[in-house]
C-alpha cells in the first residue's frame, strides 16, 4: 500500500477525538450527506483515499499522455453507501475499532478513468493492477505521477503485453533573448 495505515498515522487521542465526533454524528438528526461530510472532513489526513489499485485504462492514460489528468481516484463502494452502513443500518453505533476498520477497509481507492468511475459499482473496471509502496503516494484528491509512477505503469503494461503508444513529451524550445 503506498500511503501509511490509519493505525501508524492517528495517535491515539486522535482516535478518541474522531470517535467522539463519529458519535455526535451518529446521534445527531443531520441528514445523510451532512453526516457522510462532516465525518469524512474531520479523519481526511495522509492515510485517506491510499491508490491501492490501478486499472490497465488507467495505466494506458497514463502512459500514452504522461499525466494523471483525466484520471479520477474511485472508491469501490459508493462513499454514501459506507456512510449509510456507519449512521443508519444499525440499531448501535460501531464500536472504536470497528469504525476505524470498517471506514479504512472502504476508502483505500482504484486509480481509474473517468468512465470507469462514472458508473456504479466496480464489476466493469478494466483489470486491476496492485499498487506496489513508494508509487502514487503523494496525499490528496487528485492523483499525482511522476517519473517513478511512469516508469512503474510502462512497465506492468509491457510485461502484460498490452499495446500502448508511449507518450513522448516535446522538446523543450528556448526562448530567444530580446535583441
Amino acid at each position: 500500500m503506498p500511503a501509511k495505515p490509519w493505525s501508524e498515522t492517528l495517535s491515539q487521542q486522535q482516535q478518541d477525538d474522531l470517535y467522539q465526533v463519529y458519535l455526535a454524528l451518529y446521534k445527531s438528526s443531520l441528514n445523510i450527506n451532512n453526516k457522510q461530510r462532516s465525518f469524512e472532513a474531520a479523519i481526511d489526513g495522509a492515510h485517506s483515499w491510499s491508490i491501492n489499485e490501478a486499472t490497465e485504462d488507467a495505466l494506458k492514460h497514463l502512459c500514452e499522455t504522461g499525466t494523471c489528468d483525466g484520471l479520477q481516484r474511485a472508491h469501490r463502494v459508493k462513499r454514501k453507501d459506507r456512510a449509510i452502513k456507519m449512521f443508519e443500518d444499525r440499531d448501535a453505533p460501531l464500536g472504536q475499532k470497528d469504525l476505524f476498520e470498517y471506514f479504512f477497509s472502504l476508502d483505500a481507492v482504484v486509480l481509474a478513468t473517468k468512465a470507469e468511475n462514472g458508473k456504479h459499482g466496480d464489476l466493469h473496471f478494466s483489470p486491476p493492477y496492485q499498487i506496489p509502496a513508494g508509487i502514487f503516494s503523494i496525499p490528496g484528491m487528485k492523483a499525482v505521477a511522476k517519473a517513478p509512477e511512469l516508469e512503474w505503469a510502462t512497465r506492468q503494461l509491457t510485461k502484460a503485453n498490452v499495446a500502448f503508444t508511449a507518450f513522448v513529451p516535446p522538446p523543450r524550445l528556448r526562448r530567444r533573448r530580446a535583441q
